[in-house]
């Protein structure tokens, strides 16, 4: 079967990555396009843990492929327990992640990471 007809649709669940924050307050989640073909094109990062607004954490963001963190500082937030975080990258292939890493948080939160934007995937 051939793959050819390019469908477009939100990145919706495909963005959305968590993360235990840890006894140091550290978490680090990854999220990224995955697939022959898929491209992503994002316009925000919206950040949240499990405490919300009143947690104190920060988080920076990075661009790059897995295994390098600081490859591309894409923003930093100093709300990590509720943040919106508007992006401008052209595109994300596979390979390409954004990485959000939290610092100051409650351990045993949930920290959490979603791309929102549109993306793209073959389809036969």
């Amino acid at each position: 079967m051939a793959y050819r007809t390019q469908a477009q649709s939100q990145i919706g669940g495909y963005g959305v990555g968590q993360s235990l924050v840890n006894a140091s307050g550290v978490a680090t989640v990854r999220v990224g396009p995955s697939g022959l073909g898929t491209l992503w094109f994002p316009q925000q990062a919206i950040l949240s843990t499990t405490t919300g607004a009143t947690d104190s954490s920060t988080a920076i963001g990075y661009l790059g492929p897995a295994g390098v963190v600081a490859a591309n500082i894409l923003f930093q937030s100093y709300q990590g327990g509720g943040d919106v975080q508007g992006i401008a990258i052209p595109v994300l292939q596979p390979g390409d992640f954004v990485t959000a890493v939290w610092s100051g948080g409650h351990p045993g939160d949930w920290a959490t990471l979603r791309i929102v934007g549109t993306l793209q995937a073959l389809t036969p």
